[in-house]
C-alpha cells in the first residue's frame, strides 16, 4: 500500500488534511494556495470511482469536498487578492463539479473469455457490464453554484451538459476551466491594480462634474482683460465671483474637493 493510498482510506489522517487544505484555499499566500489546489484536484477523483461510491465514509468525504472546499474555491475566486490563481480555481470547480455533479458515462466492460474456442469471432454472446451513465454523486455543487448572484437553472444545466460532454475527470481540463470561468465571470476577482483604475476614472468623473459646476458659477474663463473690464476690475471681479458662490443655493461641492486635494 502506497502512502497516498494510506492516507486516503485512513478517516483519521484525512479528514483533518481536507480541513487545512479548506482554510489554505482562502490564506492569501499565493504559493501555498497554488499548491492546495493541485493536491485536491489528484484527491476529488479517487472519490468518485465506482470501488468508493457506496462507501459511507467516501460518501461524507465527497459531500464535504462537494461543500465546504468548493465554497473556499469560489471564495477566493470572487477574491482580488488571487487573481493570477483563477485559473488554478477555476481547475478545482471544474474537478468537484465534474466527478461529484455531472453525469458521469461507464463504457462497456467485456469479461475476457473462459475457454479457448470462445475468443474466436461469432463464438457466442459476449459477457460482461454493458456501457451507461452513472447520475451524479451528489446535488451539492448543483445547489451551490445555483445559488450565487445572477445564476439561472438553465445556464447551470447547460454549463453541466458542456462539462459532461468533455470527457469527465480524465477529459479535457482547459475547456472544462473555460466553462467554469465563463460561467462565474461576473463573480471574479479584480486586480488591486485594476482597481486602483476604476477608482482613476470614478474620481475623474468627479472631477469633470466638479469643474463644469465651477465654470457655471464663475462664468466661461479665458476672456483675459475683458472678463475683468466686465467686473469692474480684477479685485471688483473676484469679489462678485464670491458674492455669486456665496448665493448659490447647492454651492461647489465641498466633498468633491476634498477628494481632490486629498
Amino acid at each position: 500500500m502506497s502512502l497516498r493510498t494510506f492516507i486516503l482510506t485512513n478517516p483519521t489522517i484525512l479528514e483533518p488534511l481536507l480541513l487545512f487544505s479548506t482554510h489554505v484555499l482562502t490564506i492569501p499566500d499565493s504559493r501555498s494556495t497554488t499548491t492546495i489546489t493541485k493536491v485536491l484536484r489528484t484527491i476529488v477523483p479517487y472519490f468518485a470511482a465506482l470501488s468508493s461510491a457506496d462507501n459511507p465514509t467516501n460518501s461524507a468525504i465527497r459531500e464535504y469536498i462537494a461543500t465546504s472546499i468548493l465554497k473556499a474555491a469560489i471564495t477566493s475566486l470572487n477574491n482580488g487578492y488571487f487573481a493570477d490563481l483563477q485559473k488554478d480555481l477555476a481547475s478545482l470547480i471544474a474537478t468537484i463539479w465534474v466527478a461529484y455533479g455531472c453525469v458521469t458515462h461507464f463504457g462497456a466492460v467485456h469479461a475476457p473469455p473462459t475457454h479457448p474456442d470462445e475468443s474466436a469471432a461469432g463464438s457466442g454472446p459476449v459477457s460482461g457490464t454493458p456501457a451507461y451513465d452513472r447520475p451524479p454523486l451528489s446535488h451539492a455543487p448543483r445547489d451551490i453554484i445555483l445559488s450565487l448572484p445572477g445564476m439561472t437553472v438553465e445556464r447551470v444545466d447547460a454549463v453541466a451538459a458542456a462539462l459532461t460532454a468533455t470527457g469527465g475527470v480524465a477529459g479535457n481540463v482547459r475547456q472544462q476551466r473555460a466553462l467554469v470561468l465563463d460561467l462565474l465571470d461576473g463573480l471574479r476577482g479584480v486586480r488591486v491594480s485594476e482597481l486602483g483604475k476604476i477608482r482613476g476614472l470614478e474620481r475623474g468623473v468627479e472631477k469633470s462634474r466638479l469643474q463644469e459646476r465651477y465654470m457655471r458659477v464663475t462664468g466661461q474663463p479665458g476672456h483675459g482683460e475683458g472678463a475683468g473690464e466686465e467686473g469692474g476690475g480684477g479685485q471688483e471681479g473676484m469679489e462678485g465671483v464670491e458674492g455669486k458662490v456665496g448665493e448659490e443655493d447647492d454651492g461647489l461641492d465641498l466633498v468633491g474637493v476634498g477628494e481632490l486635494l486629498g
